[in-house]
């Protein structure tokens, strides 16, 4: 009998743990609230087993949901800009250059610094302003010329950047306006 004396203080501390077994965290605000009161999500694990993610309300299930398809669209719309934005690259050396290996480390390059959407900016407002400042230089090769491109690109964009700010601002300041406006 002494032998097994160890596994009671377990069992009780096993036990105690009790009240926390009906606490679940809320996926979308992760407040620690009661399973009982809980929105539930039903889902199937790949094991092919039900599980539920709990969120505090419906309120905070359908902002969850939200805030996904925000970033799904989020990503589609980089996505979308990256395309047009090597699509005006290409325009602008008039080749294909989507798979050139020195362009995609400019690009990376400038691309980390600056995102997309200011790189788009940049390439809608300045695309004939580049191309006249490149047709009349001759370049002893393509890498060269690609090396002129974006050292020109660098030295101009973190002012696009600062525009970028300024233009994205007054947009959401519309919007408000507009917003304000339709709720009078």
């Amino acid at each position: 009998i002494n032998r097994w004396n160890f596994l009671v203080p377990l069992t009780i501390i096993i036990l105690g743990g009790d009240t926390m077994s009906n606490q679940a965290k809320c996926k979308h605000c992760k407040k620690s609230i009661d399973k009982e009161s809980a929105y539930k999500e039903e889902y199937l694990t790949s094991s092919l087993a039900i599980r539920y993610r709990y969120y505090c309300n419906e309120d905070c299930y359908n902002e969850s949901i939200a805030d996904k398809l925000n970033k799904e669209l989020d990503k589609a719309k980089l996505k979308e800009l990256k395309r047009m934005n090597i699509e005006i690259f290409s325009y602008i050396m008039d080749r294909n250059i989507e798979k050139d290996l020195l362009f995609r480390k400019y690009y990376k390059d400038i691309h980390e610094m600056y995102g997309e959407e200011v790189i788009n900016y940049f390439l809608k407002n300045e695309q004939e302003h580049i191309i006249n400042r490149i047709s009349n230089v001759d370049f002893v090769s393509e890498p060269s010329k690609i090396m002129y491109l974006f050292k020109m690109i660098q030295g101009e964009l973190p002012q696009y950047k600062k525009l970028y700010a300024q233009y994205k601002d007054n947009q959401n300041k519309k919007n408000i306006y507009i917003f304000d406006e339709n709720n009078e």
